[in-house]
């Protein structure tokens, strides 16, 4: 068993089960603790109260019958994907072939289980929550991914200084706003290039040079360059240039 799903097991979950038969919905209730799980089980029978505790209470799971008389699952799952998509639905139903079991999936049930089938239901909660938790942390570093792309390029799009990024072959990865106005250049124009593509081969042979001096230290450098500017005028520039490992765990070069 996976750290995650210890830890699964070990917390609390909240069960919205939707179930008219309360000898039943005892028997899951039963089933759950009996594999390990500590559940806070909220048992409701009708739309009205599916549709209630689903806008006002939040759960990490949902468990509904397939068949009952006045509110079908397949609604229940219309419902719970609108206003919980993130939150596994399991069918535990009595009454569900293989077509429709299939077809509850295809429309985003996360797993079905027969009422006679019960010791299935542990393993099957398992996984969905695992997966469930696995999808989130997924999301959430991907949120926080893009927040940290976005402040950096806020603070690096602001910079006085005109910046970039090469990978250690020298091809251009990023350059902010101020080296895409100093060189009338843009970055989509840069990216993948090498200085080769961009100046004359003794002025990229000089910074190749360099760069590659800087990798094989591994340590930041103070230089001064030649590089024209876009009027044909050969400029010196202090270049502060730095090796840094990309999130590939490649070797790259700022500056």
């Amino acid at each position: 068993m996976s750290d995650t799903e210890i830890r699964l097991k070990q917390s609390t979950i909240r069960v919205l089960h939707l179930e008219d038969d309360p000898d039943d919905a005892i028997l899951v209730s039963r089933e759950l603790k009996t594999f390990g799980f500590n559940c806070e089980l909220l048992r409701v029978a009708h739309e009205k109260e599916f549709l209630e505790a689903l806008e006002k209470e939040t759960f990490d799971l949902i468990l509904a019958d397939y068949t009952m008389p006045t509110f079908s699952g397949l609604s229940a799952l219309v419902a719970s994907l609108q206003k919980r998509p993130a939150v596994p639905f399991l069918f535990v139903s009595g009454t569900m072939g293989e077509e429709a079991a299939v077809e509850c999936l295809k429309k985003g049930a996360t797993d079905c289980i027969l009422k006679h089938r019960l010791e299935q239901l542990g393993p099957a909660v398992l996984r969905a929550l695992r997966e469930s938790q696995e999808r989130n942390n997924r999301e959430r570093a991907e949120i926080a991914l893009r927040e940290s792309e976005e402040r950096f390029h806020a603070f690096m799009d602001n910079s006085p200084t005109a910046s970039f990024m090469k990978d250690a072959g020298g091809r251009y990865m990023y350059v902010n706003r101020t080296f895409e106005r100093v060189f009338l250049t843009t970055l989509e124009n840069v990216r993948g290039k090498t200085d080769f593509d961009l100046w004359s081969d003794e002025v990229a042979q000089e910074l190749r040079r360099n760069d590659q001096k800087v990798l094989e230290l591994g340590r930041p450098a103070e230089l001064m360059e030649n590089i024209p500017t876009p009027d044909g005028q050969m400029r010196q520039w202090l270049v502060l240039k730095f090796p840094f490992t990309n999130q590939s765990g490649q070797q790259s070069l700022g500056g």
